[in-house]
Parts: structure tokens; sequence; C-alpha cells
């Protein structure tokens, strides 16, 4: 069991390191991606380790929900910054 996870977490850090190199040209994009990567690396630790039940777990499961949250506030300025390339250029949102 322990062995579909850790294939799992080897197939999305590669996919992460794929969105890395074609995102280098946008700032924001390359911190969603090490966003995505630390809470990859928080989710699976969480899933794999012995302490999933008891206190260090819950730290690690507030620590997962931060990441989570920073990673949605990152994916939120890079929609407004780039709003125009997703609504189109008509002028009915004016952020």
């Amino acid at each position: 069991m322990n062995s579909v996870y850790i294939n799992f977490l080897i197939l999305l850090f590669l996919i992460n390191i794929i969105m890395l190199i074609n995102s280098l040209n946008h700032l924001l994009l390359v911190l969603l991606v090490f966003e995505f990567m630390g809470l990859n690396i928080l989710f699976f630790y969480l899933v794999l380790s012995e302490y999933s039940m008891s206190l260090f777990g819950l730290i690690y499961l507030v620590i997962l929900a931060c990441e989570a949250s920073i990673g949605l506030s990152i994916l939120v300025s890079l929609v407004r910054s780039n709003y125009l390339n997703y609504v189109g250029n008509n002028n009915m949102f004016n952020i």
C-alpha cells in the first residue's frame, strides 16, 4: 500500500517539474508550482507517517491547511493580474 503512495508522489513531482519548466517566465506561476510541491510533500508525509492520528499529525494538518491557503491566494493573484487573458477584452470587470 505504501508503494502506491510513493509511486503517486513521484508522478506528482514529475508533473510539478514539468509545470515549473513551462512557467519560468511568470513569477506567480513558479510560486504556485512550489506551493503544490509543498502540498504534495506535506500530504503524503501525513498519510505515510505513523503519527497521523496524534497531536503531531494535527499540527501537520494545520500546516497543510496554511500551505493550501497560500497556494489559493497565489492562484487568485495570478488570475487577477492576468484577468484579460481569461475573460477577454470586454470591460465589464473593473478590477
